[in-house]
């Protein structure tokens, strides 16, 4: 009879941890938030202002308002990412703001004559600054964290069959669907956004649109 017994080293061998969520990404989220009240704030809260303490000047202010919900919104989003343990659970809000960074940056260099560079009150031309420095640095600066996720040591866990709702998941389907056909619409300019409840310039129908389509491919 055999005396053969599995060893615990193949029988018990330890499941690898899955991927943590680096200090450098933990870092960013909250450098994040800082950037996101601080837009808000100039976009939602100074909607009427945009003159003096926005990069550009938004007309009229309720398109500035939309920018900031945006900003504000996604403050609830980038915070809890930053709570995450897990790379699994926080990936999806920083591939987000990858997208949205990197059309937000494609936007700008469309519309450049449109900044207060050279023009409008010093405050103006700071943020107008300030704007261009975030979006040339962002998408290349979070472009390096993805890549240095992937290479952090554990696994990406499987499903663990708790998904939501058929209910839920069809909504946010439908919902990211149609913001990713707006988004897609609403970057062909003013020219496209006729349907729009207000009157849209090139520069914040595409803005706007980049928020669309980040979001849209999110859900």
């Amino acid at each position: 009879m055999s005396n053969f017994e599995p060893t615990a080293s193949v029988t018990n061998a330890p499941a690898s941890p899955p991927k943590p969520v680096l200090l450098l990404v933990r870092g960013w989220f909250a450098v994040d938030v800082v950037v996101l009240a601080a837009a808000g704030i100039q976009c939602f809260i100074l909607a009427t202002s945009t003159d003096r303490w926005f990069a550009w000047t938004v007309s009229p202010p309720i398109s500035a308002a939309v920018l900031g919900a945006g900003y504000f919104g996604s403050i609830v989003m980038v915070f809890e990412a930053r709570r995450a343990r897990r790379w699994v659970d926080a990936r999806v809000v920083i591939l987000s703001t990858l997208l949205f960074a990197s059309l937000t940056l494609a936007v700008t260099l469309l519309h450049l004559d449109k900044f207060h560079f050279d023009t409008g009150a010093n405050s103006a031309r700071v943020a107008a600054l300030a704007w261009l420095v975030v979006y040339v640095v962002v998408p290349p600066f979070v472009l390096f964290l993805v890549v240095q996720q992937q290479r952090a040591r554990g696994v990406e866990p499987e499903r663990d069959g708790q998904l939501l709702p058929r209910a839920a998941r069809v909504l946010l389907l439908v919902e990211g669907c149609l913001l990713v056909v707006l988004g897609v619409v609403l970057f062909g300019g003013a020219e496209q956004a006729k349907f729009w409840p207000w009157k849209l310039t090139d520069l914040t129908a595409r803005a706007i649109s980049a928020w669309m389509l980040a979001l849209g491919a999110m859900l």
